[in-house]
Parts: structure tokens; C-alpha cells; sequence
């Protein structure tokens, strides 16, 4: 059944007579659209499931475990107490061993908190205080941890046994924290050894709002009875009303004590997301396991291999786009293996090395970086052939996109541009000996930075795009796309339209023929609603059931209908001689131009004519350029791209005038921008008060300038 034919799922179709004032007509795969029907509600139905069977997580991993259940499931890289260091193979669980793990997991979580004397207590008092009156669940877990084994381990026994979950991170913070745990009242937690301190603390802070919280479950082993650090830990648990176990406990007492399954149903809650948005609190985004499955459809659409897959679970699980590629690998009999550090990015290029994966899912920073170290790499070679290669990748790109257009058959063949040890050097440097294609989502990535790497690695790369409320991907881009910036068309368990923008220019009927405006999506793979926040659902819904993606995109007929991000609804200002500005839109544009940009934070002030910004830069690229006039080297390179991509990028008044850098001032930390690197404006701008002033009492710096930029220029060349 699976892959579906290329012309039914690369090209997209317009349904005939959708259209309606203020928006576009609505878009699908040109296999779910007959352009033989006149009335758009009699259109085929979106897909929903791969089968009528397979509606749950479940099932899906339940005929896994049984086709495969001695393939590797889980791995890890054991640490090696006599080399002082982890070792350089993955050692695997089979999926016939998880599955045992996951009953045994299962049982004993129930356990344990049907146990618990306050619970019963609560339960006594109020039969429906854990639980929700829209879905069928006795309690939500949480997860709190950075990725491992028994993190997706946990998740299968939750779906085993028909508990939704949620998830906490670092970043969110203990007010969040708080917020979180006490909204879905969750009784257990589960978390690495170096949370439950954070825990007693956050318990212990918040007492009072928290009084529903009464379990701890840490992945590390603790010794009670040799070890005075776990003794004070369960001490001061118990001072909090508090138990706390290892989860070799739980996962003894559910073996002793087994549960016959009682798995999920395709209308309950899979899992509760909370978004990391970019202003106030976080929504809980209420996903089913029918959305879960409509997103696992989308993939199955157009994936397979023919062996056993390895790939690296490096993105948060706290987030659903890692979850949704994690539930996609195992559901398809993947071997996943996990970070050997809680930070992998420190651990990144070893595990990769040691696992050798056959795709590998990131975000377009990480991506960055591993296009300035194979730049640098070929910089400081002393093969002379290596010493062209920088400056002519591009060109002869640019040269084969212009053959390909004339010779093509078919998208997903490579072009090389580096002879085959060339490219087999810099694969074997990070570790993609075996890997067939990246896959990137969460951000816009630079269009050059996707050329380069598919050129200097002779792989695929495939841009997604998604949301929380979307069960992350719902549309993906093939590997070898000759447009670098579509995102593909969507999948087949959505249909999309573009609503009119008119104070940002944005309208559905253009008159090059390319509609643009705000995406709204609707199908199975979208969510319901938020958790316990009808308001907010409502506002995010209109009329006909189209979610508001708040993404400003572009359907482009000339490229078989692909979606492009463009720009973003929410984001965006007028200066004081009236022009409108999407500072999103700026920022991507300084990054794509110029590898020395590593963050970017555009800001405008309604009273000024011009803008302003507050710039990361990486070290690595940037001390030649120190003593030169940054402010037009910048712009400079805006235009040059705007040369290469043979359109104009900026206007004038869109280019920075007087900016501030420093090494990597937007942190998470400083709650400035969001874990999926995502910019809070209201944040920076406060943050950055007294900088932002004192550019703007500079002035721009820029103004009578072009002798200086041509002087640049000469210095340049």
C-alpha cells in the first residue's frame, strides 16, 4: 500500500469551486481530489488510518513487537567503568524485550498509585478529581527527563494501559512547572535522578497548589539502604507527603503483580502538549490517539526501506515533532538509539558515529553548525583541490539546478558536486556513513545551507512543516526537492487553505497567480482543543473547523501547488513613515546571507523611521570582519543574495541601521526565546530596553555611506 505513487502525493490540487471571499481555494494531494465534482463538500475523505485497524499507538506497536521481536528496539551507549567513557556501539533492547517492560511498567505505575494513601484518599472524596469528563482516563503521568530509553519506555506502558501523559522541562520554569502540574493535577512523575531535587524544591515551594502531586519515579537506580544522598532524597520526599521509587521498583511490583491490558481507545487522550509559546502561559494542547495515528499515516504515505532503520533520538521528547518521528521509526520496526549525554548536543557527533544512522531529524541551527564546520574543515585542508571548493559550490549548483530542470525525470536523484572520497571523508567525519537524508522542521532553514549540505554530503534533505496542535509534520518535502524553501505539499489527512492578510499585503488572488496569506488547516491529524481553556479553542477555530496556524505561506503553481512559509501573522509593526515591517521575515533573511549571524532579534520603534537590532554572532566567522563596518558588510551580503536568488529581498527601509552583537545573547535561559528557538519579542524588548535606546540615540549609521561600502567592497575581493 505504502509508499503511494509519486503523482498522488508530490502535487497538490486545488478543490474545484472551494474558493471563498477573503480565501483561497482549498488545496489537497491530487489523489484526494476529483476535479470531476462540482460540489466541494462531495470530495473523497481525508485518510484518517493506515487500516481500520491500526486506530491506536497501540496496536501499531503491538504488530510491531510481533513481526519483529527479536530486531533491535531501544539502544544506548553503555558506559565502560574501565575505559572511563562510553562505548563507541549501541547496545539495543529487542522489541519483545521492551514489550514485556512496557506490561510490567504498566502494571506497577497502577499500582503504586492506587496504593498511595492520599490518592485514595482524594479518590474517596471525589471519584473524578484526576480525571477529565470529556476523555476516558483515570489519572495523567508526567515525564520529566531528557531522552532515554525508559523515557519512551514509559510512554509505550501509558499507552498499554490508557493513561495519557505530560512533560516538564528545565526551561519552562518553576512558575510554569507549577502551573502544569497542578492544571492536569497529574499524582506522578517521572524523571531522571537530577530532577527529583527540582521536584522536592517545586513541591516544596508550591505545597499549598500542589497537594494532588504525590509521587516520584526516578529512570536512575537509587540506593536507599547504602547511599545517604538517596536516603536524604526519600526523607525529604516523605516530609512532603511525597513517595519516591526507582523505576526498577515499579517495574518489579507490576511483574509481581501483573494487570491485564487496558489499552487506549482511538478518542482518548494520548497525550497533553503544552506549547512553548512566545507570550504568557503555555496551552495544553489536547492530542488523541486518532490524531497521533493520522500523523503516523502521514509518514507511513511516503517512507519505507526495505531493512532495519537506525536513527538517533536527539531532539526533546518533551516536543512533540521528536515524538511523532520516534512513535514513526518504532511503529515501522526502527531501531532508535538515545543520547549519551542529558545535553546530546555535547555527545552528538560520537553518537552519531557510533550509530550511524539512516536518517537523522533535526533543526535548522544544528544544521548551521555542520554547514560552518565542513566550510571550515575544507578551509584548513591542505588538499588543493579542497581549497576551491567554497567558493565554487554554489555556482556549480546553481549550474546542475539549471541541467536538472532540462534533463530531469525524477526528483529523488542526487547530483554530486565533490568526487566520492571528498564526500565520503566529510560523511565519515560526522558520522552519516549510512544516512540517506536529514529531515528539518520546527524553523525556516536558509535554502543555501540545504544546497551546500546536500552537495558536500551527497544526501536528501527534506523541509516539514507542522505544529503542537498538528501532531507536529503535516506536510514534508521530498529528498531531493529542486526548491529548497517548499515544504511539499500537505498530507493526506489534512486540506489547507490561505485566508487573506490584507494589512500585510497578503491575498489569496494576487495577480502573478500565487496566492499567499495565512495557513489554516483542518482534518484528522488536527487537535480538538485545548486542555480545560474553551476560550482559547474557540478563538482558534473559525466557522468551518479551520485551525489558525497564525504562518503567513504561499501555494506556488508552478512548483505542482507547494506550501512555502513565508512570514509570520502575529509578528509585525509599522514605522513611523507608515510601512509595515515582519521583523521574523528580516531576521531569516540576515541569517540565510551571512554565516557569521548566528541570532538575530530585529526590533522597530513606531516613532523611528528605521530599525535596529540585537545580533549572535559566531566567533568562528567573525574575527576577520571585526574591524570592518558590520552594519553594510551585512546588508551588503543581503544584496548579493538577493543577486543569487535573483530577486529582491529587503527594501531599504528594511535593512538594519545600527545594531548591537555579542556572542549568543538570545538564551533560553533568559527566557528569550523558546526551546524550538523561537524569538519572545515582548521578552527581548524588554530585556534589551537600555541597548535598543541607546542604538536609536546613536542613529543610524548607515546614511551617506557608499563610499565606505565601496571601500568594503574593494577590501573584500
Amino acid at each position: 500500500m505504502f509508499p503511494l505513487p509519486t503523482d498522488q502525493i508530490d502535487y497538490g490540487e486545488a478543490i474545484p469551486n472551494s474558493q471563498r471571499q477573503n480565501y483561497s481555494k482549498i488545496y489537497r494531494p491530487k489523489s484526494l481530489v476529483n476535479l470531476d465534482i462540482s460540489n466541494p463538500n462531495d470530495q473523497p475523505n481525508l485518510l484518517t488510518y493506515l487500516h481500520p485497524f491500526l486506530d491506536t499507538y497501540f496496536k501499531f506497536f503491538e504488530i510491531a513487537s510481533n513481526l519483529w521481536p527479536n530486531h533491535n528496539c531501544l539502544g544506548e551507549r553503555l558506559f565502560n567503568q574501565q575505559l572511563n567513557s562510553h562505548n563507541d556501539y549501541y547496545t539495543f533492547q529487542t522489541f519483545d524485550q521492551i514489550k514485556q517492560r512496557r506490561n510490567n511498567l504498566g502494571s506497577g505505575i497502577l499500582k503504586i498509585v492506587r496504593n498511595n494513601k492520599n490518592y485514595q484518599n482524594f479518590i474517596k472524596n471525589d471519584p473524578n478529581i484526576y480525571s477529565h469528563s470529556d476523555f476516558n482516563y483515570e489519572f495523567i503521568l508526567t515525564l520529566y527527563s531528557s531522552n532515554r530509553i525508559e523515557w519512551a519506555l514509559t510512554d509505550l506502558a501509558c499507552q498499554a494501559y490508557s493513561l495519557p501523559n505530560t512533560t516538564l522541562y528545565d526551561t519552562l520554569g518553576s512558575e510554569t512547572s507549577n502551573y502544569i502540574l497542578n492544571l492536569t493535577r497529574s499524582p506522578i512523575v517521572f524523571c531522571s535522578r537530577q530532577n527529583i531535587i527540582k521536584l522536592l524544591n517545586l513541591k516544596k515551594t508550591f505545597e499549598s497548589k500542589l497537594t494532588k502531586f504525590l509521587i516520584i519515579v526516578s529512570f536512575d537506580e537509587l540506593d536507599f539502604k547504602q547511599k545517604k544522598e538517596d536516603q536524604s532524597l526519600k526523607e525529604l520526599a516523605e516530609s512532603l507527603n511525597l513517595e519516591l521509587y526507582d523505576i526498577n521498583e515499579v517495574e518489579t511490583a507490576g511483574k509481581s503483580f501483573p494487570l491485564p491490558l487496558n489499552p487506549s481507545g482511538p478518542n482518548d487522550l494520548y497525550t497533553i502538549s503544552f506549547t512553548s509559546g512566545t507570550t504568557g502561559v503555555p496551552k495544553g494542547v489536547e492530542l488523541t490517539q486518532r490524531n497521533l495515528c493520522a500523523g503516523l499515516a502521514l509518514y507511513q504515505q511516503n517512507n519505507y526501506t526495505q531493512y532495519q532503520p537506525r536513527t538517533l533520538a536527539f531532539l526533546p521528547l518533551a516536543h512533540i515533532y521528536e515524538r511523532q518521528f520516534l512513535a514513526f521509526e518504532l511503529v515501522s520496526g526502527g531501531a532508535i538509539g538515545f543520547p549519551s549525554s542529558a545535553n546530546p548536543v555535547i555527545s552528538l557527533i560520537e553518537d552519531l558515529k557510533s550509530l550511524r544512522p539512516y536518517s537523522f531529524n533535526s533543526v535548522p541551527r544544528v544544521f548551521n553548525k555542520i554547514e560552518s564546520s565542513i566550510k571550515l574543515l575544507i578551509k584548513h585542508s591542505n588538499d588543493p583541490k579542497s581549497q576551491s571548493l567554497k567558493e565554487e559550490i554554489l555556482k556549480n549548483e546553481q549550474q546542475k539546478e539549471k541541467e536538472k530542470d532540462k534533463k530531469q525525470k525524477s526528483n529523488n536523484q542526487p547530483h554530486w558536486l565533490f568526487d566520492k572520497e571528498t564526500v565520503d571523508k566529510f560523511r565519515q567525519v560526522f558520522g552519516f556513513h549510512n544516512t540517506r537524508f536529514f529531515v528539518t522542521g520546527s524553523a525556516p532553514i536558509a535554502p543555501e545551507t540545504v544546497k551546500f549540505l546536500r552537495a558536500a554530503l551527497g544526501l536528501g534533505f527534506r523541509q516539514g512543516y507542522g505544529l503542537t496542535e498538528s501532531v507536529a509534520c503535516i506536510t514534508i518535502g521530498i529528498p531531493f526537492e529542486k526548491d529548497p524553501s517548499a515544504c511539499g505539499v500537505g498530507g493526506l489527512t489534512i486540506e489547507y487553505r490561505l485566508r487573506d492578510v490584507k494589512e500585510m499585503n497578503y491575498i489569496s488572488n494576487n495577480p502573478d497567480g500565487i496566492p499567499k496569506g495565512e495557513l489554516m488547516i483542518r482534518g484528522p491529524q488536527i487537535f480538538l482543543g485545548y486542555f480545560k481553556n474553551e476560550k482559547a479553542t474557540s478563538e482558534s477555530f473559525d466557522e468551518d473547523g479551520f485551525f489558525h496556524t497564525g504562518d503567513i505561506c504561499k501555494v506556488n503553481p508552478n512548483n505542482r501547488n507547494r506550501l512555502y512559509i513565508i512570514d509570520r501573522i502575529k509578528n509585525f509593526f509599522k514605522l513611523s513613515q507608515g510601512e509595515y515591517i515582519s521583523p521574523e521575515k528580516i531576521e531569516t533573511v540576515y541569517l540565510t546571507a551571512s554565516p557569521m549571524v548566528q541570532q538575530a532579534f530585529v526590533y522597530g520603534n513606531s516613532l523611528k523611521s528605521y530599525l535596529i537590532g540585537i545580533f549572535g554572532v559566531d566567533l568562528i566567522n567573525t574575527h576577520s570582519f571585526l574591524k570592518k563596518p558590520i552594519i553594510l558588510y551585512l546588508n551588503n551580503q543581503v544584496e548579493k543574495l538577493s543577486l543569487r536568488m535573483n530577486r529582491k529581498l529587503l527594501q531599504n527601509y528594511e535593512k538594519i541601521q545600527n545594531l548591537e552583537f555579542a556572542i549568543n545573547p538570545l538564551t533560553i535561559e533568559d527566557n528569550l526565546i523558546t526551546p524550538t528557538m523561537k524569538v519572545r519579542r515582548a521578552n527581548c524588548s524588554k530585556h534589551f530596553d537600555e541597548a535598543l535606546d541607546k542604538l536609536y540615540l546613536e542613529g543610524s549609521l548607515v546614511k551617506d555611506s557608499k563610499q565606505l561600502l565601496k571601500v568594503l567592497e574593494e577590501d573584500e575581493s
